[in-house]
């Protein structure tokens, strides 16, 4: 048997028995370490149990907790906060591709250098027709 092993048996950790175990035995006879925890796990535990029932608290101790917290977290403000980085990441991204994908307007002066500005306004109107 190792050190962790019978460590773990002596505090209950692995969920066997405290000391009946006859190889424990022989390890703590043989581990000085082991023997000196063993003792004060045992002093530990024995001076603990006079004292667990004097730790419940008194009736006003969960008020005065509550009130320390204030008031709950808005699990919406707190949704909106971790939102707000990737909204403003879409905005850019789609943005900028709306501005890549447009195709870049023709210039009215172009257009009234083909021709006069009433066949101009014409061929606009046939187009959206």
């Amino acid at each position: 048997m190792n050190c962790r092993r019978a460590r773990k048996l002596l505090t209950g950790v692995s969920g066997a028995g405290s000391g009946a175990d006859p190889e424990l035995a022989r390890h703590l006879a043989s581990c000085a370490e082991c023997e000196r925890f063993a003792e004060r796990w045992t002093e530990v535990r024995d001076g603990l149990k006079g004292r667990l029932t004097t730790l419940t608290p008194d009736a006003g101790f969960a008020a005065r907790v509550t009130a320390r917290l204030g008031p709950p977290a808005d699990p919406f403000v707190w949704a909106a906060r971790r939102l707000v980085p990737v909204t403003l990441a879409l905005t850019l991204v789609l943005g900028g591709w709306c501005l890549l994908r447009t195709p870049a307007p023709s210039s009215l002066a172009d257009e009234l250098a083909d021709g006069d500005l009433l066949t101009w306004v014409a061929s606009d109107e046939e187009e959206q027709r």
